[in-house]
């Protein structure tokens, strides 16, 4: 087994105009454009594909699905997916929202560090002044014709006062700097890892407000955070197998499923007991305070959103895929990782004028809304299932042509696979390296295919999925021409 360096060079030598594309950067979901005048605020749904170690390099597929503020990750979750790492879009997914009196928390401890270090620097400057009478009044009071060392030593205890006191008001300031700091960045890598990190401040606040009420008390302050979303595609995308767009595309929307208060805390205790590994109904508080350390979760439920309590929040447009890119953060010595992110999906913003959210009449509002159903329950008939059926067809082999002359196993001919190391023969092994290796089996055909978006030209690119969308975006008019062609037959 090669290393995994040595995989990842062969990935960028797959073609030259790779790096030109995969920009090794900082991680910018929210903003992958700094120099944009309007920050993006909505969600953001993306792809990532994360390979992890050194000596066993594992492959693993997710979806990051960040609410995003001005340009800035406000919360976000990350959910294991498949091999495809497509979204299951039959499945509601709900999040632990970050909580008001988190934030409220936040600024009171903030505000207290704050007056305490005001505090301590008054303290110190009164300590300070008082030291500087006593000298000024020593001197004063003893003899007028004290030598000149004297009072040079009187001096320098003066700047001595105020060298420690300016050291420890710095060094209170700096060392609260590094504790907000440091929970901050624990926080945030241990965001979708197994352990969760909670600060210390958080911790004791939280433990202390739940150890003093209930558990249903607890229940019904947790659920007040509680959020329930469902991502449903447009009828003639429903039944596309195909999980990329063109960019900009109307797909479908999001939708915030309502539920009832009993609903919401049956699926509030299912967190707790997998927080806590048990499956006892809550009874105690100590379940309350492991779900803390889970804050901010989003798992998939069993339930079906209500068309009736449910609130369209926005229409989901394609992100551009062709825009991905890769992190490196190998030179992790505890967690070694490579991610590459392409960016999938995301939300309209106010200012789209093909869209609009606003309750005011205007002359670009459209009923975005009516035209999707929240659990995708469409009806087909002959027509439309036949129209939808050449256009998979079309697509399918267009694509297939595409990634075809690829040879990946030429590209990765010298590494090996993990999963199918794990269940090879001995004998099919030498050297450490599988000949029996067949990349396009390791490789789905969505990730073949971001590859081949990656390595070629933007106009090749945008022409190629112009092709394929004029296709979608007739079925529409070809379906609506055929249904009126057939009524007027029967009649």
């Amino acid at each position: 087994m090669l290393p995994l360096h040595s995989i990842l060079c062969s990935l960028l030598l797959l073609d030259s105009t790779i790096i030109a594309i995969w920009v090794f950067k900082p991680h910018q979901i929210c903003n992958p454009n700094p120099n944009s005048l309007l920050p993006f605020t909505g969600f953001k749904i993306v792809r990532q594909y994360k390979i992890t170690g050194f000596k066993k390099p594992m492959s693993m597929h997710f979806i990051t699905i960040c609410h995003c503020n001005h340009g800035k990750v406000d919360y976000k979750k990350v959910i294991r997916t498949d091999t495809s790492g497509d979204v299951d879009w039959g499945k509601p997914f709900c999040m632990l929202k970050p909580k008001l009196a988190e934030k409220a928390q936040t600024v009171e401890h903030s505000g207290r560090v704050q007056h305490t270090v005001q505090s301590h620097a008054i303290d110190s400057d009164t300590k300070m002044c008082k030291a500087k009478q006593a000298y000024k009044s020593s001197s004063k009071l003893g003899n007028k014709d004290q030598d000149s060392g004297n009072e040079a030593h009187n001096r320098l205890d003066l700047k001595l006062f105020d060298l420690l006191g300016f050291t420890k008001n710095k060094y209170m300031k700096v060392n609260n700097l590094i504790r907000k700091k440091f929970d901050l960045l624990m926080e945030k890598l241990s965001n979708g890892k197994w352990i969760e990190y909670t600060s210390k401040e958080k911790y004791h606040y939280y433990k202390k407000v739940l150890n003093n009420t209930d558990p249903q008390t607890a229940l019904l302050w947790e659920s007040n955070n509680l959020v329930c979303y469902k991502m449903a595609r447009r009828k003639k995308y429903a039944r596309r197998k195909i999980s990329f767009f063109m960019p900009h595309s109307f797909v479908g929307a999001l939708y915030e499923c309502l539920l009832p208060l009993d609903s919401k805390q049956k699926i509030i205790q299912q967190l707790f007991r997998e927080a806590s590994g048990d499956t006892s109904n809550l009874d105690s508080c100590s379940n309350t305070d492991s779900s803390l350390e889970s804050s901010f979760m989003i798992q998939d439920f069993q339930f079906t959103c209500d068309p009736h309590l449910s609130i369209p929040v926005a229409p989901l447009l394609a992100d551009d895929s062709t825009k991905q890119w890769f992190e490196n953060k190998m030179h992790h010595f505890l967690n070694p990782r490579f991610v590459q992110t392409i960016p999938y999906l995301t939300t309209s913003t106010p200012w789209n004028l093909r869209f609009s959210v606003s309750e005011t009449s205007d002359m670009y509002r459209d009923s975005w809304a009516s035209k999707i159903d929240v659990n995708e329950k469409y009806t087909y008939n002959e027509a439309e299932l036949h129209l939808i059926s050449k256009a998979v067809a079309y697509s399918a082999n267009l694509l297939n042509k595409l990634i075809a002359p690829v040879d990946f196993n030429e590209l990765f001919k010298n590494s090996g696979k993990t999963n199918d190391r794990q269940n090879e023969e001995p004998s099919s092994m030498n050297g450490g390296i599988a000949n029996n290796f067949n990349l396009k089996r390791v490789l789905s055909f969505e990730q073949r295919l971001f590859v081949w978006l990656a390595s070629s030209r933007f106009a090749r690119v945008i022409e190629i999925m112009n092709k394929i969308e004029r296709h979608w975006e007739g079925l529409d008019d070809q379906t609506f021409h055929q249904e009126r062609k057939d009524s007027t037959i029967k009649i």
